[in-house]
């Protein structure tokens, strides 16, 4: 299992796109992974969508989420 966690954090390591958060550094212990990625203000994504209805998520987050993922797998 952790080959393919390292493998997930080796592919994270090259994504460069505005809506992607970062990826600096990871950290192998012999019982650990440490992931060291960019800050995210705001808060977590869970609280926000909590916080707002469907039609609002949808409107919000539909550009990001496809920019982001048409980046990740073209």
């Amino acid at each position: 299992m952790w080959e393919k966690v390292k493998r997930e954090i080796k592919v994270m390591r090259l994504f460069n796109h505005p809506h992607i958060i970062k990826h600096y550094e990871f950290i192998d212990t012999p019982s650990d992974i440490f992931i060291v990625i960019e800050y995210a203000s705001g808060g977590e994504l869970f609280d926000v969508i909590s916080r707002t209805d469907r039609v609002s998520i949808t409107f919000t987050f539909h550009p990001f989420l496809f920019q982001s993922l048409t980046f990740m797998y073209s």
